[in-house]
């Protein structure tokens, strides 16, 4: 037996309502044609007497629109100012995500206006022959692929593919192309491309300003392998080189008979099939460099190596012939396929605008990608891992940061890669217990211990250093962020060396114990501690320097922030002799016999390293000390403003600003109670004493301490010159002059990022 199921009172009573609604609106937006009247509800045909009618009944519906703009804005004057309408089909996430309409920053089809006699599509390009496929000139061919060179720049610079690469409509649909030169040259560069895409999204170091890794939907040619890529690029090679040794030759045979050349053998086009050559090269180097790095092998390596080479002096040529190749008209880009905005309806609403690089600019910022990518391939030598966190942080951490890419590789080739296989060098573990035996001498780390051979101390060590490995190698990639995205990169470390610290106490304690029983000579207290301590220093330190390069700090924060870097920079030397002290108390070999002259090498290159970077961290520690003395003497003489608390005070200023250290236990966080009690200049208020004239005493030992570093480099540059121009106005200003100016000084840190020239003005 069958049951119906009855729709209820309700649920009726509900649709009539709902019903009613929509033929209210449609009534009072002028569009009643279009109701249904009951009589035609009643009347009107079912689908089978539709479908059994012959011939169908074909009717047409004119739609005529009416602007219900005045009734909308005449109903806006309803609500309060703030005032949104809510309802159960529109929300607040509705309101903000909707599209104004004929706005031109977020109606994209309003941009077509600008465009009229341009195709919509694809399709449209190829059914009104606006896109030719064949029967280039090498001239288009030069201009295309340089144009298209441009586009992949703009894109590493940070916008989409959609609006950069695919703005070229022969890249849209490749097997369209018959030329087999162009073709050969979309299907290399859209299979690097899409290397590069993998290499930034497995990377994970970008951000929404970086890079967008987003393909959509375009084809990228996974189906389709490098090998049958490089096979088009080679054949397409051959044949180039074929027509260049052909027009070479009939010019030379042709130029005393007749020497205005016609029907295509005139220098002009030998020098433009050249030029299309040399691009056809360069893809098919980047192609095999591809292949190479895929490896995963030391030949591999080297390969790449190899063709990045080649690739670099093939820019240089691509650069000299820049005026072979045809020049985009801005008013007429479609003349070698681009479409400006064909993908325009892929982008999310109020994109931010954008502008393809010149082909100048991109052929330099190619040739500097390449140059990275050489360096950081260099990385994988490095056998100590102080050496590549050091090297990582400058190369990373420059001025002009490196692109997202060169960021990507380090992590999956240089931190991911298996380096023994790659580059012949230990892992990182390796490196990180090699670290850890020169810097503190740890008896589990070292063979010629008895703690070393303990089945117990083994077990602790590897379970201790597989933490240490995932968590320093985050560490690494920490400073492959932009720069700007350092600062939250390092507060989730800080947060896991926080945790690490802990485990590492405990480890040191558990070890401790072990070496009492099996070597009383030796003791492991503080061994991993002192180590964790120093890298934990170090992370500090750039926390707070990030603030100084990119201006977050208020001229009356100064003080504090360079007393708390001041109090940072005492727990690295605490650290530093902890370690020194630890090494000393290391019981001397022995074994009989020569010791390996590698290994001694190693440990006194790694103290070499580790003493000039002690004399840096001394300099700006004087340094700052005497930057903190200037800061006392301006705010005693009231010429660095204070803001006026409306909220809060300044303790929750101080608080906000190294609230991220609590989570580490030594250094002990401090508070701004602390800062108070052993900082202010309140405490000097009411005494006779100089601070100008302090302040330039540290000035002149740090200057003093520079000066003794027996080598020199760009930051020990900067910092000497920054040094000796504030003792030049600490003196003077400990001599009365312009202490009476009311001009708030200026800090200039132009200079050197993290340390400002102090200008009275």
């Amino acid at each position: 037996m069958e049951e119906h199921n009855e729709p209820s009172s309700e649920a009726t009573d509900a649709s009539a309502r709902i019903q009613q609604a929509l033929e209210d609106a449609l009534v009072a937006t002028g569009l009643e044609s279009l109701l249904i009247s009951q009589h035609e509800e009643e009347t009107k045909p079912t689908c089978d007497q539709i479908a059994s009618a012959s011939p169908p009944l074909k009717k047409s519906l004119k739609i005529e629109w009416t602007d219900v703009t005045n009734e909308f804005i005449a109903a806006t004057q309803e609500l309060d100012h703030g005032e949104l309408i809510h309802g159960r089909m529109f929300n607040l996430f509705d309101a903000m995500s909707a599209i104004e309409l004929m706005d031109s920053q977020m109606d994209p089809t309003v941009q077509w206006a600008s465009f009229n006699d341009y195709p919509r599509s694809l399709e449209e390009a190829v059914s009104k022959g606006i896109l030719k496929y064949d029967n280039h000139s090498p001239q288009e061919l030069v201009g295309i692929i340089d144009e298209v060179f441009a586009c992949v720049a703009t894109w590493l610079q940070g916008h989409t593919l959609a609006q950069t690469v695919f703005t070229s409509m022969y890249l849209l649909d490749i097997e369209r192309i018959e030329n087999i030169h162009l073709r050969a040259f979309a299907l290399g560069l859209i299979k690097t491309v899409e290397y590069m895409r993998a290499c930034i999204c497995l990377g994970r170091v970008f951000s929404e300003d970086d890079q967008q890794g987003v393909c959509f939907g375009f084809d990228m040619l996974i189906h389709l392998s490098e090998a049958s890529v490089s096979a088009s690029l080679k054949e397409s090679e051959e044949k180039l080189n074929s027509i260049c040794k052909q027009l070479a030759s009939s010019l030379n045979s042709s130029a005393e008979e007749n020497p205005d050349i016609e029907n295509g053998l005139s220098e002009e086009n030998l020098k433009a099939w050249q030029a299309l050559s040399i691009r056809l090269k360069f893809t098919r180097s980047l192609v095999a460099f591809v292949v190479s790095i895929g490896k995963n092998t030391a030949k591999g390596i080297e390969e790449g190596l190899l063709k990045l080479t080649q690739c670099g002096k093939l820019l240089e040529l691509m650069k000299q012939t820049l005026d072979q190749g045809t020049q985009l008209d801005p008013n007429n880009p479609m003349s070698l396929g681009f479409h400006p905005i064909v993908n325009q309806h892929l982008l999310p609403p109020s994109y931010r605008p954008y502008g393809i690089v010149s082909r100048l600019d991109s052929m330099k910022f190619l040739h500097t990608i390449i140059a990275h990518i050489q360096t950081i391939l260099g990385f994988g030598k490095i056998d100590t891992f102080r050496e590549l966190y050091l090297v990582i942080k400058d190369f990373c951490c420059m001025p002009d940061s490196p692109n997202v890419l060169v960021r990507s590789l380090i992590i999956l080739i240089i931190l991911q890669g298996d380096r023994s296989q790659l580059f012949g060098t230990p892992s990182i573990g390796d490196l990180l217990k090699d670290d850890a035996r020169h810097m503190v001498a740890a008896p589990s780390l070292i063979p010629r211990s008895p703690v070393f051979s303990s089945p117990q101390a083994k077990e602790g060590i590897d379970r201790f250093f597989g933490r240490v490995v995932m968590i320093m190698t985050d560490f690494l990639r920490t400073f492959c962020q932009h720069r700007a995205q350092q600062k939250q990169s390092i507060i989730r470390c800080l947060d896991m060396m926080g945790e690490l610290q802990q485990e590492a106490e405990r480890v040191d304690l558990v070890l401790h114990s072990l070496c009492l029983k099996i070597d009383p000579q030796r003791q492991h207290l503080a061994c991993f501690m002192a180590w964790t301590l120093y890298y934990i220093t170090h992370l500090m330190m750039e926390f707070i320097n990030i603030g100084f390069e990119y201006n977050l700090y208020s001229p009356f924060e100064l003080h504090y922030v360079y007393w708390y870097l001041e109090y940072v920079y005492g727990w690295y030397f605490t650290t530093k002799k902890s370690a020194d002290r630890l090494i000393s108390s290391e019981p001397p070999p022995m074994t009989k016999g020569k010791r390996k002259a590698g290994k001694k090498a190693t440990k006194n290159v790694s103290v070499r390293e580790r003493e000039k970077e002690a004399a840096i961290m001394h300099s700006k520690r004087l340094l700052c000390l005497g930057v903190m003395r200037a800061l006392e003497a301006l705010l005693l003489d009231d010429k660095i403003p204070q803001p006026s608390y409306e909220f809060g005070g300044p303790q929750n200023i101080f608080h906000h600003r190294f609230l991220t250290f609590g989570v580490i236990s030594t250094p002990q966080p401090l508070a701004f109670s602390d800062y108070m009690r052993l900082a202010s200049v309140e405490n000097y208020r009411g005494k006779t004493i100089n601070l100008y004239d302090s302040s330039a005493k540290h000035l002149t030992a740090a200057k003093m301490a520079i000066e003794g570093i027996s080598y020199r480099n760009e930051e020990l540059e900067s910092l000497l010159k920054v040094v000796k121009t504030n003792l030049v106005i600490m003196n003077l200003a400990a001599k009365g002059h312009k202490r009476d100016s009311t001009v708030p000084p200026t800090f200039d840190f132009s200079v050197h990022k993290h340390f400002p020239i102090i200008r009275m003005n």
